[in-house]
């Protein structure tokens, strides 16, 4: 009995590890080897992997767990000392963590400031994707899916603290 996920994640894997001591002699970032396996082995490049819709799932899953790995690194207290210096724009916290972790520089006063600043941004982003579909409502009735919305955020945000 064969597992086509077991397979393709040996091939993910086995494909990294190349690509990792092919660019290390380069000095690229390991995020950025990570995108090139991804391209190479991904069904638009060689077609090496089978079962692209469980990767995907995968993928998923290891995105939440680093959030949740970004969220233990702030608290709230921390944020709030940093809440001046937040800027308005998107940005890619994975990456920039990442970067910060190879350079040991997590700890440090312009790491934390960045990684808060991301994270800011990271949660700026729920009510603007929350916001959108109003957009597409035009002249309509707007107020009353809006005061739902905030309803609903109050709700949450109540339930959370």
């Amino acid at each position: 009995m064969t597992i086509p996920l077991l397979s393709d994640l040996v091939i993910i894997l086995g494909l990294s590890l190349v690509v990792i001591l092919f660019l290390q002699r380069v000095r690229l970032p390991l995020v950025l080897v990570f995108l090139i396996t991804g391209v190479v082995a991904g069904p638009h490049g060689f077609g090496l992997i089978r079962a692209v819709h469980e990767v995907e799932i995968l993928a998923e899953v290891g995105v939440i767990l680093l959030l949740f790995s970004i969220g233990i690194e702030f608290s709230l207290k921390s944020l709030v000392l940093i809440w001046r210096r937040m800027l308005v724009s998107l940005s890619s916290t994975a990456i920039v963590l990442r970067l910060l972790q190879e350079r040991a520089e997590v700890d440090s006063p312009h790491g934390r400031s960045a990684l808060g600043v991301l994270i800011f941004q990271d949660m700026a982003i729920v009510p603007m994707m929350l916001f959108t579909p109003l957009l597409a409502l035009g002249e309509g009735d707007v107020l009353a899916p809006l005061l739902g919305l905030v309803g609903k955020a109050v709700v949450i945000v109540g339930l959370v603290l």
